[in-house]
Formats: structure tokens, sequence, C-alpha cells
């Protein structure tokens, strides 16, 4: 069995050919995120008992 033969020029070849589809992943990705990260804004909005009251601890101070 012979051992596939791979170089830079291959590699390129694989990006070059995979370019189309990566506008479509972007704004994929894009229309997932406004979405998801908008319906809990819009929660948290409707619904005030979901907010979280995160206070930090006093800061150490060196002595």
């Amino acid at each position: 069995m012979r051992a596939a033969y791979y170089s830079r020029r291959h590699l390129v070849a694989c990006y070059a050919a995979g370019i189309p589809f990566f506008k479509n992943t972007i704004l994929g990705d894009l229309v997932y995120s406004t979405a998801l990260f908008g319906l809990f804004e819009a929660s948290v909005s409707l619904f005030p008992s979901l907010r979280k009251d995160v206070r930090r601890p006093p800061a150490m101070t060196g002595s």
C-alpha cells in the first residue's frame, strides 16, 4: 500500500475549496448567536426574577 503524499499545495487547495462554505458558516454563527443572546435578554427583561444580583467580594488590601 502506497502512503499518501501531502504537501502545502494540497493544503492550500483544500482551504481554497472551502472558502464558499465559510461564508455560510459565519452567517449561521451570527444568526444563531444573535437569536440565543437576544432570547436570553428578552426573557430577562420579561421575567425579572431571572436576573441574578452578583456582588463582588471586597478587595483584599495588602499590609
